[in-house]
């Protein structure tokens, strides 16, 4: 063998570039195994993060697109829960902080809209002093009344939010 071999330089820079294509090849599937190992301590923020950093590398991976949404909308469910538990304890800012990241990671999130509004429409209330409305049951009642004509039947007449938080069924 030839001990003075010398490496060309057009070889070299063949080299170096298979080196680092092979290098950024690597990143979507090891941006990829952090995600699922942040999925799994359900640390869904990272995760999402995580996800789309693998997605972005390689965009027509249907698997990593659908970790991304999924790890996503865990991320938006999360944020709605602690801000409906702040809620409940009448932690309002707290609430509507929740509320309105869950918003930004989900804009669809329709009950995580609801629930900022009634947190908002009780934050500006108290910087009123004014007390929360109260639900009367007569305008509920005759709001929701219905008219036997199929035409009506059709036309929705609940005019606010649907909240399905407080329902409570009834014993059979």
């Amino acid at each position: 063998m030839n001990s003075h071999y010398t490496y060309k330089p057009t070889t070299l820079l063949a080299l170096t570039v298979l080196l680092a294509i092979g290098v950024a090849g690597c990143a979507g599937p090891q941006a990829y195994t952090r995600g699922m190992h942040a999925d799994l301590a359900r640390d869904y923020e990272t995760a999402m993060v995580d996800y789309k950093a693998a997605l972005d590398r390689n965009p027509s991976n249907n698997e990593y697109r659908l970790k991304y949404e999924q790890a996503r909308y865990n991320a938006a469910f999360q944020h709605f829960e602690a801000g409906r538990r702040a809620a409940d304890k009448q932690d309002y800012e707290t609430a509507k902080r929740e509320l309105t990241r869950a918003l930004e990671l989900d804009p669809t999130h329709t009950q995580a809209e609801q629930e900022l509004a009634k947190v908002t429409e009780i934050l500006t209330s108290r910087s009123r002093n004014q007390v929360p409305p109260a639900i009367q049951f007569q305008d509920l009642k005759r709001e929701t009344r219905t008219d036997p004509t199929p035409q009506s039947q059709l036309e929705p007449k609940t005019r606010g939010p649907n909240d399905l938080h407080n329902t409570r069924i009834a014993p059979r």
